[in-house]
């Protein structure tokens, strides 16, 4: 099953101009369970889809309201030259298709 069909909400943002985070929340506890059980979100994935080193992301699991948070720098900063996306908010979609078995 992919990620989008077993959350709530999928969304991304700033966190200040230097930052992303992206906030997962799922649909039911067995679909979040899973996807921590199955690493499906880590530092090594993030970063290989991000181009971002893993020392520098977060990952808060959120197990009371079945959610997972990650943080991690931008690449380019806000507002520079080559920001497609001033406001970080389309940044969650590759995250969308990720697999987890359920």
């Amino acid at each position: 099953m992919k990620l989008k069909d077993m959350t709530n909400l999928v969304r991304s943002k700033n966190a200040g101009p230097f930052e992303i985070t992206i906030d997962i929340m799922f649909s039911e506890p067995r679909f979040y369970r899973g996807t921590i059980k199955q690493k499906v979100i880590s530092p090594e994935k993030i970063a290989k889809i991000y181009g971002v080193s893993e020392q520098l992301i977060r990952i808060f699991s959120i197990p009371s309201i079945h959610a997972i948070k990650v943080s991690f720098p931008r690449n380019i900063i806000q507002g520079s030259i080559g920001d497609a996306d001033n406001h970080g908010g389309q940044q969650y979609a590759p995250l969308l298709d990720l697999e987890v078995d359920v």
